[in-house]
Formats: C-alpha cells, sequence, structure tokens
C-alpha cells in the first residue's frame, strides 16, 4: 500500500468520524421546523416575551412579574429614570416581585472579553420570560449565553446547563414551542448560535432541544448537550 493510498484512506476515515459525530448530535429537521414554526406564533401571541438587554433600557422595569437586571451597569438619565449603559456587568440576576432572596447568580465575567463598543458583556445574553403549562397565569424566566443556560421559576426552582458545546461565537437565540406526553404538558426551548439561524434547514448546525416539564419539576436536554435532571429549590448555591 502507497503512501498516497494510506493517505485517502486517512481522509475518508476522519469524514466519516466527524459526519457520524455530527449525526449523532442533530436535531431531525423536521422538529426544528416545527419548533422554528410554532416559537413565532408564541412570541406574537405573548405566550414568551422577550426581555430586552441592552444600554438604555429602563432599569428593573418588570415582565409578568419579572425584572432581569445586572449588579451594576445602571445610572439614572437626564429624566431621573434608572438605566442600564453600555459598562460591562459581573452577574446578572432574574427576580420575580414579592419573592425573597437568594437569588440565582447568573455570572457575567466570561462574556467580558466578547463585549465590544455598543454592546456591553450583558448584552449578549438573551432573556425571555414564558408561560408555564401547568399555571397559565404565570410565567418563568430563561437566560442564555454562549457559555451558559439558566431557567428560573417564581417557586424558585432552578436549573443550569452548559452550553459550549455548541460553539457558539457571540450570542445564542432561543426558540420556545408547547406540547403534551402522554398527558404531561411540556415546553421545548430550542438553543443555537444567532449566526448559524440562517442554516438551521441544512441539518448540519449544533443545537440543542430542552424539553421541560413543570408539572413535575423535570428537564431533559437532546442534540449536541445531553442531560436529565430534576430542577431543584434555589437555597443560594449550586446543587450540580
Amino acid at each position: 500500500m502507497n503512501q498516497k493510498t494510506i493517505m485517502l484512506i486517512s481522509v475518508v476515515a476522519i469524514y466519516v468520524l466527524t459526519s457520524t459525530l455530527l449525526m449523532a448530535g442533530t436535531i431531525p429537521i423536521e422538529d426544528i421546523k416545527a419548533i422554528v414554526a410554532e416559537s413565532s406564533e408564541n412570541m406574537k401571541n405573548e405566550k414568551v416575551i422577550r426581555v430586552l438587554l441592552q444600554p438604555g433600557e429602563v432599569a428593573f422595569k418588570r415582565t409578568k412579574g419579572w425584572a432581569i437586571f445586572t449588579s451594576t451597569a445602571m445610572k439614572k438619565n437626564v429624566e431621573g429614570v434608572l438605566v442600564t449603559t453600555d459598562e460591562n456587568a459581573d452577574m446578572m440576576f432574574a427576580e420575580y416581585e414579592k419573592v425573597r432572596p437568594p437569588l440565582p447568580t447568573y455570572n457575567l465575567k466570561p462574556l467580558k472579553k466578547y463585549a465590544y463598543v455598543g454592546k456591553p458583556n450583558y448584552a449578549l445574553v438573551k432573556a425571555y420570560v414564558a408561560q408555564r403549562t401547568d399555571k397559565p397565569d404565570e410565567y418563568f424566566a430563561v437566560l442564555a449565553s454562549r457559555n451558559e443556560l439558566m431557567i428560573y421559576t417564581k417557586d424558585k426552582r432552578t436549573y443550569f446547563a452548559n452550553l459550549e458545546p455548541l460553539d457558539i461565537k457571540l450570542s445564542p437565540t432561543m426558540f420556545f414551542s408547547y406540547g403534551e406526553d402522554k398527558g404531561i404538558p411540556y415546553i421545548k426551548i430550542l438553543v443555537v448560535d444567532e449566526d448559524e439561524v440562517k442554516n438551521l434547514h441544512t441539518g448540519n448546525v449544533k443545537t440543542v432541544v430542552f424539553k421541560l416539564c413543570l408539572s413535575e419539576m423535570k428537564i431533559s436536554a437532546t442534540g449536541f448537550i445531553t442531560d436529565e435532571k430534576p430542577l431543584y429549590e434555589w437555597k443560594g448555591k449550586r446543587e450540580y
């Protein structure tokens, strides 16, 4: 066997291995299309609401009872209203009205090296409040950056997930769909690099789908991240 043949075999082997790994972590394209299509409707009817995190927004503004805010990066404007600034911050919090602390800490420090003029690190986080399936009059908070996802409910149930396997460049985006499985309602949250949304139709984008069953306080993940855990009560520190 000559050198060229050996090299060709090696290249083919690497290609097959890479393709196999990509397929193993790929969400079926039909599932992705369904989640994305429904998510648009859920945003329109406010089952899911985006919370804007950018300079100039009113600080501590509540959306369905939730305030999502940074530990710093705030000042009063000329009208005397407290607004967010273009400075970086170390931490972010999601707080539901009249729910006593402690609050889970969402770490922003790793995002500082990705911030740039007009886009402080906290603006690289995507934040939403979404309607619960088991209690439609209540909403829960979801935060996601290139590094981490956090879910937090009014009754202090918490979940963190490492998003680094998705190789998100700057910011993620999320899509939400609602459904029912054997009588148990769930919410699916699709997370993907916002720069790769245009390529979702190819089926070759690194994605994860979190399936959240709040009636049972359980969550599972499929795709490039796999996980299955109960949500735990926040008592001041992470349990896992």
